[in-house]
């Protein structure tokens, strides 16, 4: 018979009333567990019943509540009570005490049951594989802080997101004590009574709240770690934290270089005003000009020769005539291809010159966090990038004063780049900054 469900959704400040109790259920139940679930800044905390007949237990306050709204309040001096959790299955919550609440050893618990984390990793990867999701790679530095949770919950025999030790009271305070480095993260709870399968009574009942099935399923998530702990009565304690890898780059460096640079110099004769295609060994440019005598300026690779196309607009949108051709010799001189079509002659190349200078240019490196990822200026690939030994490596333009919004970015299975990580990059003078962007 399927579980029943009884929410309410409440919005509850620092100073409110405990989240309501879960009544022990009466000897006849078949399966009481109670869940909690949090993503980012939005905590939602559930309980789970199921009673014969599909009855939910009755005679004492409701057996299942919501809880959705901002953030769970902060501390405001020492010896403040946090906000309570949902109690255990049945459990009489431990009263938080004042000031600072530590377990002796916590920083370095073991698991006490690597068989049972185990199982759950695997049936949760099989769960997220139905559903589309990638499978999720185990984590030391989020196991550890799941195993420090779970035993903190188990020692107060509580469900509850706010850790008492002011150090571990949110799930970004727990990742940061252990030195994790994941800013995208969620957590899930679970209090399996005894004598029950924790394996399949975790996972089914994640998947039956909508909070928890939302983190499980998450298609970004990528890491994992599970910790769990078994309370005085038998209770098992379930902490699940997933997160997704940062895309930052480990290691980067930009620096500001003078290279060599060519400059072809075309002269053209324009009969009438017109956008003109000129391609130069495949760069193109669509540059318009007035009637008359122009010179136009590119910088090519060196040495040449350079083969030069000029077209003008054709009879269709889009389409161009070719209007003059010919190769620029090393030496600078244009050398006309006379066997080429040329139908309207509105625009000619008359001579051409070459000239060597130098010019700027910021030389980036990075270090990828994943051989897939692309160098993107704005959502676009930035063409000409160098890869090779996990890094990639390439040289952008960007005048004094300037800044340009960069990024690394994944390909989609529909071909798109989504953008995993952005930063800002500016030049001042000499000096290349880099500030990390939302």
């Amino acid at each position: 018979m399927n579980p029943q469900f009884d929410t309410r959704t409440r919005s509850q400040p620092a100073d409110g009333p405990p989240a309501r109790r879960l009544r022990r259920p009466s000897r006849h139940a078949l399966l009481t567990a109670a869940f909690v679930a949090l993503m980012g800044a939005m905590p939602l905390a559930c309980t789970w019943t199921a009673a014969p007949g599909g009855a939910v237990p009755t005679g004492g306050p409701p057996v299942g509540e919501a809880a959705a709204g901002p953030t769970a309040p902060t501390l405001a001096a020492a010896g403040a009570a946090p906000e309570r959790g949902a109690p255990a299955p049945g459990a009489t919550p431990l009263p938080a005490p004042a000031g600072s609440w530590l377990l002796p050893g916590i920083d370095d618990v073991a698991e006490p049951n690597r068989d049972l984390v185990a199982a759950l990793h695997v049936a949760a990867d099989e769960a997220r594989a139905a559903h589309g999701a990638q499978a999720t790679v185990w984590d030391e530095g989020l196991a550890r802080a799941a195993r420090q949770h779970a035993a903190e919950l188990a020692a107060r025999n509580v469900l509850d997101h706010q850790g008492l030790d002011p150090d571990r009271r949110t799930v970004a305070d727990r990742l940061a004590r252990v030195g994790s480095p994941y800013a995208t993260h969620a957590e899930n709870l679970a209090a399996v009574p005894p004598g029950l399968d924790a394996v399949p009574a975790t996972i089914d009942g994640w998947l039956q709240s909508p909070g928890h099935r939302a983190n499980l399923l998450a298609p970004d998530f990528d890491r994992v770690g599970y910790g769990t702990a078994v309370g005085a009565d038998g209770t098992v304690f379930v902490t699940q934290v997933l997160a997704r890898a940062p895309w930052a780059p480990s290691d980067w460096s930009a620096a500001l270089l003078q290279v060599g640079a060519v400059r072809l110099t075309l002269e053209l004769a324009v009969a009438e005003p017109t956008t003109v295609l000129i391609d130069v060994d495949g760069a193109q440019a669509q540059p318009a000009f007035a009637a008359g005598a122009w010179a136009w300026t590119t910088e090519v690779a060196a040495p040449g020769p350079w083969e030069v196309l000029v077209a003008v607009p054709g009879s269709a949108p889009g389409r161009f005539t070719l209007d003059d051709a010919g190769t620029v010799g090393g030496d600078g001189r244009w050398r006309p291809d006379d066997g080429r079509v040329r139908p309207r002659e509105s625009v000619r190349v008359r001579s051409a010159s070459v000239a060597e200078g130098v010019r700027e240019v910021v030389r980036l490196r990075l270090t990828l966090p994943t051989p897939a990822a692309q160098l993107v200026v704005g959502a676009v690939e930035l063409p000409g990038a160098n890869r090779g030994g996990g890094s990639i490596e390439a040289e952008l333009e960007l005048a004094d004063g300037a800044e340009l919004l960069m990024g690394l970015a994944e390909p989609r299975d529909d071909g798109a780049l989504a953008v995993r990580h952005r930063w800002l990059l500016r030049r001042d003078g000499a000096a290349i900054h880099w500030a990390a962007r939302p």
